[in-house]
């Protein structure tokens, strides 16, 4: 990354579109951290993580989808996470 500032608007655009876009979340706390914005990188940051594990269990929901299961999901699939799938996941 060159200019860590001049990269804060298309960061700042890649996670407005797609708000669990775990790399633009980090290369975003990244560009704030160089510039001394240590509050608002590290939430980007902790986003990144965050972010990554809606991907995860997204792709675990879709995994144990069971075409007679209540919304979709299947019978394995804990409360918690069932919530968390349908935040994520766009199928």
């Amino acid at each position: 990354m060159g200019d860590p500032a001049s990269a804060l608007t298309p960061l700042r655009k890649a996670v407005d579109i797609d708000p669990n876009y775990a790399e633009a979340h980090y290369q975003l706390g990244t560009a704030l951290a160089k510039l001394g914005r240590a509050a608002e990188a590290q939430k980007e940051r902790f986003q990144s993580r965050f972010s990554q594990t809606a991907v995860r269990l997204c792709k675990e929901a879709v995994s144990r989808r069971s075409p007679t299961a209540v919304g979709g999901f299947g019978p394995g699939m804990p409360a918690g996470e069932k919530a968390a799938a349908r935040g994520s996941c766009r199928s």
